[in-house]
């Protein structure tokens, strides 16, 4: 996990491995890194990942083993770093250079501004095809950012769009070349930045003020029931089977 300082736009880089995949450690460095780049000045911020993947979601090997309190803790930690970037002072700006898949689409949600290069990659929330529930603070977010006509699409059939299908539902706000990406990002960045911070900063929060309300307020009963069904023998068994897709593909 890199956090990068140009001017007064930070850059959180993550280089955490294979697709990015969010286990317990790489969601305790990338709620470090969002504290970093806060405390570094900057007055807006850009998540991006390394090469062709921003973040394949969990790292279901790892969480699929998690049980009773581990299980719990993860999702309240996972949830809680995804809405620290809702939560955060600075504007966030998504650079997604790759899949977003699942948990990787959920960090962008939880950005305000998320921009997708245009080449053969897949963004979406396909927990349902997983057999996982989601965690109501993740379908508070989605409900929060998605158009209510696209809801149907992106949440309950889950389907993983291209750039050109989450731009027209209303997911992405912009399409980028693959090599004017990052630029593109900076560009936007830096049009955030270079508004009052304090306007931005307060309106931001007013924006999300009741979403993050709601989830605060739900979090630890919103986790207990998502453990309890991810520990269901149907998701179990569901899981076991990607799993194990996972494994014969290396």
């Amino acid at each position: 996990m890199q956090v990068v300082l140009d001017d007064n736009v930070a850059t959180i880089v993550m280089d955490e491995g294979k697709g990015n995949s969010m286990s317990p450690e790489m969601i305790r460095r990338l709620r470090s890194a969002l504290a970093e780049a806060e405390a570094s000045g900057a007055r807006a911020l850009i998540v991006t990942g390394s090469g062709s993947i921003f973040s394949a979601g969990l790292n279901l090997p790892v969480v699929s083993a998690l049980e009773g309190e581990a299980l719990r803790a993860f999702i309240i930690d996972f949830c809680e770093t995804m809405f620290a970037f809702v939560a955060s002072p600075l504007p966030v700006i998504a650079a997604v250079n790759g899949h977003a898949i699942a948990g990787g689409c959920v960090l962008a949600m939880a950005c305000d501004y998320r921009l997708m290069v245009k080449d053969d990659f897949r963004i979406g929330l396909n927990e349902v095809d997983l057999g996982i529930r989601f965690p109501q603070p993740v379908l508070d977010l989605a409900l929060h950012v998605l158009p209510r006509s696209a809801i149907a699409e992106v949440v309950l059939l889950g389907r993983l769009l291209n750039p050109e299908e989450a731009l027209s539902v209303g997911l992405i706000h912009q399409l980028a070349d693959p090599d004017l990406i990052q630029a593109s990002a900076r560009t936007v960045a830096r049009e955030f930045a270079g508004k009052p911070p304090s306007a931005m900063r307060h309106t931001k929060a007013d924006i999300h003020a009741d979403l993050l309300a709601r989830v605060r307020a739900n979090l630890h009963a919103s986790a207990e029931d998502f453990q309890k069904g991810f520990q269901s023998e149907e998701t179990r068994a569901r899981v076991r089977e990607v799993v194990e897709q996972l494994a014969a593909r290396r």
